[in-house]
């Protein structure tokens, strides 16, 4: 399914149930998508992920502290 359907069919789940949340619920969904695979690809190297992703090491830290549980940052090898 590409991204485009997938938030196609986001959008429609969340319609009337999450109004004025829609857009945070669907970039949060997409950016932890994102960031956990990149960190597969990169065997949880975070400095290869940011520049994978085009962003700091520094903004990836907190995209990880904020979208990922303590166990899945721990896993990371992300130190909180």
């Amino acid at each position: 399914m590409s991204i485009e359907q997938t938030v196609k069919t986001e959008v429609k789940n969340q319609f009337g149930k999450n109004d004025g949340a829609i857009f945070n619920s669907i970039n949060k969904q997409v950016r932890r998508a994102m960031i956990q695979q990149v960190m597969h690809e990169t065997r949880n190297n975070k400095s290869a992920a940011a520049r994978a992703l085009g962003i700091s090491r520094a903004s990836m830290r907190t995209y990880i502290m904020q979208l990922f549980t303590e166990s899945e940052i721990k896993q990371m090898g992300v130190e909180s």
